[in-house]
């Protein structure tokens, strides 16, 4: 019995990590609709952020549930995808949904980077954006990302990490995001 329950217990990390990579295959073209609690295991907070799984906020017509996002008063507080779905070689288009409900515009960045990163700043694709209140729909040109390293080309079909960040805000604040997707 005590081995049965070892041979268990060790194969079922793996099998369960096996089941969130098939299932983020399927949802394609959809990296992140914060819909399904398998996802969970796909992004991680950054810097003090809190994350949270929450109905859709009044005043956006969205009937999905969302992922908000509380940013602190540190360096960089967001949230990373390091589990992302790593070809985007067939698709033109990275498309994300954010929601605010601040009257002050709110500056975030969105970072992505491939598998041969050499974690220097232009070594990888990074936008700003400033978030206005309502509903902010963000699509960038695939062609935009593969190009913004210096010096050599994205590897498209290798893409290993998203992150959507703020840089040292003065004052905490939430946002909610929805619907990452290719197209």
């Amino acid at each position: 019995f005590f081995a049965l329950f070892l041979l268990f217990s060790a194969m079922f990390v793996p099998a369960h990590g096996a089941y969130t990579l098939y299932q983020r295959q399927a949802e394609l073209p959809s990296l992140l609709n914060f819909e399904h609690a398998w996802q969970m295991r796909l992004y991680r907070p950054g810097d003090k952020a809190s994350l949270s799984l929450v109905s859709k906020p009044k005043g956006w017509d969205n009937p999905s549930t969302t992922l908000k996002v509380d940013f602190a008063t540190t360096t960089y507080p967001g949230f990373s995808v390091p589990h992302i779905h790593d070809d985007w070689s067939d698709f033109n288009q990275f498309r994300i949904d954010i929601f605010s409900k601040s009257d002050t515009p709110q500056k975030l960045t969105l970072r992505i980077h491939d598998k041969t990163h050499n974690h220097e700043y232009v070594d990888r694709f990074n936008r700003s954006f400033e978030i206005q209140k309502g509903v902010n729909k963000i699509s960038i040109p695939l062609s935009e990302i593969s190009e913004a390293p210096q010096g050599r080309a994205m590897d498209m079909k290798h893409i290993q990490s998203l992150a959507l960040f703020s840089a040292k805000p003065e004052q905490g604040f939430s946002l909610y995001f929805d619907h990452l997707r290719l197209d």
